[in-house]
């Protein structure tokens, strides 16, 4: 026997000898398609997958088999650990081009609904369109803690409920602002969100009393956006970070005298320091935040800003 099997197996049996809940959280941090690989490597471990309280389903490929046999291996692990308590995570992504896949991941959703999963994140990689659309019994959640979504475009035609929902990342989403409306309404205790590279709103109003962090990161003017400034009420955030192109449109803020700490920075490495307009709003910016405790800026900001005071 060579000396790497002998020690390929010294380092399973010592595996073996750990407690059944340690191994089931070390699957818990391994995706599904791994913990299934590894699983062969003890008989005891073989079903040890499904106890896991997260499970992780990602494919890279865009290629159509195996984007197909992906969806298929997800539909099968889920009727697998359909009804089984304690499940409390759920992330899913894939490629899913010109939307082939909308049924299964609606009853993916469903699933996440039924079984009270508290964190579920869904980031569809596709420039398909219409883009994916969130099924409406997810707008009524009573359990859900956390979500990250990519790309699932949002339409409640009801109220939304989520009155346990604390973190909401949102990501390559046209968002309206009644949606938006819609969403801090629902949300009771909402700590912190996070919108990225989302469009279809001008003027984002955060009166939410127990949103203590907000992230927003803006698409470049002229591709999604009609009007050519954004501006943030934020009276009760405390930390603020927003990212903008310098060629997209100029920022502003309303209200956000709570705010302790403020980040602003240039997103994209097409930035432009010395253009007047840049400068002008950069100069109303620091105006805005004179009050703020702690304000950092990146990317090319920095240098605006210098170039700001200069001109003052």
């Amino acid at each position: 026997m060579s000396s790497n099997k002998r020690l390929k197996e010294t380092q399973i049996d010592r595996l073996s000898e750990l407690p059944d809940h340690l191994i089931i959280q070390i699957f818990s941090l391994l995706e599904v398609k791994q913990s299934a690989i590894t699983s062969v490597l003890s008989k005891r471990w073989r079903y040890f997958w499904r106890e896991s309280p997260r499970l992780i389903f990602r494919e890279e490929s865009s290629r159509s088999k195996k984007v197909g046999d992906f969806v298929n291996g997800v539909n099968r692990a889920l009727l697998a650990v359909c009804g089984r308590m304690g499940l409390e995570t759920l992330e899913f992504e894939f490629l899913d081009n010109y939307n082939s896949y909308n049924l299964d991941v609606d009853v993916w959703v469903r699933f996440a609904v039924k079984n009270r999963v508290k964190q579920v994140s869904l980031l569809l990689d596709s420039h398909s369109y219409p883009m994916y659309t969130l099924p409406q019994m997810m707008f009524h959640n009573l359990y859900l803690k956390r979500l990250t979504l990519q790309r699932c475009a949002l339409d409640p035609r009801r109220t939304i409920v989520w009155p346990s929902l604390t973190e909401l990342h949102i990501k390559n989403v046209e968002l309206q602002e009644h949606v938006i409306g819609k969403i801090l309404s629902g949300c009771p205790v909402l700590y912190r969100l996070v919108l990225e590279y989302c469009w279809g709103f001008k003027c984002l109003e955060v009166g939410s009393k127990s949103l203590y962090e907000l992230e927003v990161c803006d698409r470049k003017d002229g591709l999604y956006h009609s009007e050519p400034l954004l501006r943030i009420s934020a009276p009760y955030v405390q930390t603020l970070c927003v990212s903008m192109d310098a060629k997209g449109r100029n920022l502003c803020f309303g209200n956000i005298s709570c705010l302790v700490k403020a980040t602003i920075g240039f997103i994209g490495s097409n930035w432009v320091t010395d253009t007047e307009e840049v400068v002008d709003n950069t100069k109303k910016l620091l105006e805005e935040t004179r009050h703020v405790k702690e304000v950092k800026t990146r990317g090319g900001y920095s240098q605006v800003c210098i170039d700001a005071h200069y001109i003052c």
